[in-house]
């Protein structure tokens, strides 16, 4: 297409702040001599967002704005800037450098990126991939599901639960934090099965080695079940039908400017707010 770095900038419509720094960004990509692409006219002569010509994407918004466009920059190598507009910002950056300072640090390769693994979660009909987690959820919100899980094709348990969630590192800090489950160091890989209100007891979360592949199943007395990748994919699977998930092929990268410790982002948007 052209020699010129490819800018994508991708806005949530629906935070406040978004448009105006979204038109900063642009004028300093084009100040630059870079090309912008966009998924919100700016009026700056901006292309649509096409992935494959991206040499990075910058995304205004919260962590779900980055978990919506993280899985198909993932296919294509695109590593993200996430500038947080919403509340906690895990994956997103609080504290970024002045507009022009940071396209000219992206332009110069002044930066360093934060890999992390992801899942391929395939159903009989349908496959997609998940930055945070797969789930597998009652799809009658009134009454639990029966869900057996097996470990690399041997079957572990069957429980009565609301539902059984996989989640990577990343999205330990996520839904699988609320379920009751385990922190892990996103640098880590792993992945976390957590039961959701599981009629038992002795149900608690496990982490395993990232090499094993985890399949769950509904059971027969269950008739339907929801499965939802990064809660915002949703498929419906029927009784004997089930989920694989195992570790994607794809990694999302993010670009960061300071090497700053999980530790303090955990301290710093979890322990001190008191609140998920």
């Amino acid at each position: 297409m052209t020699n010129k770095l490819v800018f994508g900038l991708y806005v949530n419509g629906r935070k406040p702040r978004g448009f105006e720094l979204a038109e900063k960004i642009a004028r300093a990509v084009m100040d630059n001599n870079g090309v912008l692409m966009s998924n919100v006219g700016l009026g700056l002569g901006e292309q649509p967002i096409d992935h494959s010509e991206l040499d990075v994407l910058i995304v205004l918004g919260g962590d779900g704005t980055l978990l919506w466009v993280s899985h198909e920059c993932a296919k294509y190598g695109v590593p993200l800037l996430g500038i947080n507009l919403g509340k906690l910002g895990f994956l997103a950056e609080n504290s970024l450098p002045e507009v022009q300072d940071m396209i000219c640090r992206i332009k110069n390769g002044e930066y360093f990126l934060d890999k992390r693994m992801m899942l391929r979660v395939k159903t009989e009909d349908k496959e997609a991939y998940a930055l945070n987690e797969a789930a597998v959820l009652k799809y009658d919100t009134s009454r639990a599901i029966e869900l057996s899980y097996s470990i690399n094709g041997e079957m572990a348990e069957e429980l009565l639960c609301d539902g059984i969630l996989i989640s990577t590192p990343t999205g330990s800090t996520g839904y699988s934090l609320s379920a009751g489950g385990a922190i892990v160091d996103p640098g880590m890989e792993c992945l976390i099965l957590t039961p959701i209100c599981a009629h038992c007891l002795s149900a608690r979360t496990i982490i395993m080695d990232a090499k094993n592949k985890v399949s769950l199943s509904l059971l027969p007395d269950s008739n339907k079940a929801t499965v939802a990748i990064d809660g915002q994919q949703v498929w419906e699977i029927n009784e004997n039908q089930r989920a694989d998930v195992e570790v994607s092929e794809y990694s999302c990268n993010f670009i960061r400017f300071e090497r700053k410790s999980f530790y303090i982002s955990f301290r710093e948007k979890l322990l001190s707010k008191g609140k998920l």
